[in-house]
């Protein structure tokens, strides 16, 4: 090859390979870049299962516009009602299969409680639905919301008295997101009252109450290698189990409240020898009538359970003994200090020079005390009032806020000088605004754009690169 082709080579190949990154970033946004149709649906002119064909399809079914890209349906009534499944399906209405947020507006959507037949509400089967602001109820041996494949969100959401063999108000597979949203007074045969979930699951500022379930009546939760988040969350009156963890679940509760179940936090269901991880920090346990962790039946093999800056007492007294903790052989239990625990022995949660222990938490009953969730308030002599120093455990630092949203040890008012056990904050008076954690409008993409990323990081390595090339005369074989 002559010297000549080689410096050619050599220096339009860096430029060459630019160019065509470049107008791939180009053709990518262009295609990215599809604008969300909104379809108003009155329920007459254009019905919700039309609206949903036409999201689908992306095309003008029935009396309802067109879909395009990621959809956004208005409801504009105030009760969906059906009396039948759609077509053969067990579901109310078709199922999803693209990219939709259903903007309820205060509807509601549920089988008519004199129909005949059994069916759900919504099936999705591939694609994501999000939604906002409506009622979802009265599904009747499916479920709720049945999630096959794909994701959900819901906001300021209810699903309320729904049925179904496995997760009763919610149940599947995939990625779930419950902000300020209530689950409540749903039932399941088998497992998950409330939710029976695998995979990504997180619970932020919302409530699961009153549930039943042979076992786990508010939430089921079963992943290897994702934990579940539940944050600023109360989870309440359920039956057989406010929350349980099954093949290697993992949860994370921060800033929460477990209260009034039977069993608060149920390890190690399903077959024995089951590994599941539970991190409570910031989280208050009390009230729940059976106890307030315990291991199914002492299947857990290796089960992990740590509390840190907690309240964990006055749960499942028999008359003479308080049940705590009730723990086989094979559990380990870790205190990550600045607890309130009940009663300790043998059988208990092991305790730590800072943790106080043997005593009640001396808190007020559960109620509505501001913020969007309900929550039990210390009393004045509560030993969980300044408790936690700052910057031990996170107090001040990564957990700033309690389970209502107010400050945590910022002074006067302001929830004193340290931070209190438990996720009440008391003597703290002011509540901030909540940053929402969604935004599903305009021009978003279907999936997340790594590609895109990956493009915009090579495409100016390959620039920066060419650039310092020809700044240094070497890429042409020109230097002196």
């Amino acid at each position: 090859m002559s010297r000549c082709l080689r410096i050619l080579i050599r220096c339009l190949v860096p430029f060459g390979l630019s160019l065509i990154m470049l107008g791939w970033f180009f053709a990518y946004l262009q295609t990215a870049r599809v604008l969300a149709a909104t379809i108003t649906v009155d329920g007459t002119t254009c019905t919700l299962p039309n609206a949903i064909l036409s999201a689908n399809q992306d095309t003008a079914i029935g009396g309802c516009a067109s879909g395009s890209g990621n959809d956004v349906l208005s409801l504009t009534s105030s009760l969906y009602q059906f009396s039948a499944p759609y077509g053969t399906s067990n579901f109310a209405l078709p199922p999803i299969t693209s990219s939709i947020l259903i903007e309820g507006n205060g509807a509601v959507i549920q089988r008519d409680p004199s129909a005949s037949s059994s069916f759900g509400i919504f099936h999705i089967e591939k694609g994501s639905l999000t939604l906002t602001n409506l009622t979802v109820r009265n599904g009747s041996e499916f479920g709720g919301i049945d999630v096959e494949e794909g994701s959900l969100v819901l906001s300021r959401t209810q699903v309320i008295s729904n049925s179904g063999f496995n997760g009763g108000g919610i149940g599947g597979f995939g990625t779930l997101l419950v902000a300020e949203s209530v689950i409540k007074e749903n039932e399941a045969t088998n497992i998950g009252g409330g939710i029976d979930f695998e995979g990504t699951l997180m619970i932020v500022d919302s409530m699961i109450l009153s549930n039943t379930a042979s076992t786990g009546g508010g939430i089921v939760f079963a992943h290897p290698d994702q934990p579940a988040q539940i944050i600023r969350s109360t989870i309440a009156y359920n039956k057989n189990g406010g929350i349980a963890t099954g093949f290697k679940g993992q949860i994370q509760i921060i800033n929460s409240t477990i209260s009034g179940n039977d069993d608060g936090l149920l390890m190690g269901i399903g077959d024995p020898g089951r590994t599941n991880t539970i991190a409570i920090t910031h989280t208050t346990i009390t009230s729940n009538t059976t106890a307030g962790v315990v291991d199914n039946d002492e299947q857990c093999n290796g089960c992990i359970f740590t509390y840190t800056s907690s309240i964990l007492s006055n749960n499942g007294y028999n008359g003479s003994n308080w049940l705590d903790c009730n723990l086989g052989s094979n559990f380990v239990a870790v205190s990550g200090g600045y607890n309130v625990l009940g009663k300790v022995d043998s059988n208990n949660c092991p305790f730590v020079s800072t943790d106080i222990t043997d005593t009640l938490p001396l808190l007020n009953p559960l109620q509505a005390n501001g913020g969007k969730t309900w929550t039990h308030a210390p009393q004045s002599n509560s030993p969980a009032i300044e408790l936690v120093p700052v910057n031990i455990n996170g107090c001040k630092s990564s957990i700033t806020l309690d389970q209502r949203g107010a400050v945590r040890a910022d002074g006067v008012n302001r929830g004193g000088a340290k931070c209190d056990s438990g996720a009440y904050e008391g003597d703290s008076n002011q509540t901030p605004t909540l940053v929402g954690v969604l935004s599903m409008r305009g021009s978003t993409p279907k999936s997340f754009p790594w590609r895109q990323g990956l493009g915009i990081g090579l495409l100016f390595l390959t620039l920066w690169a060419t650039h310092w090339a020809v700044r240094h005369r070497i890429i042409c074989g020109c230097a002196k």
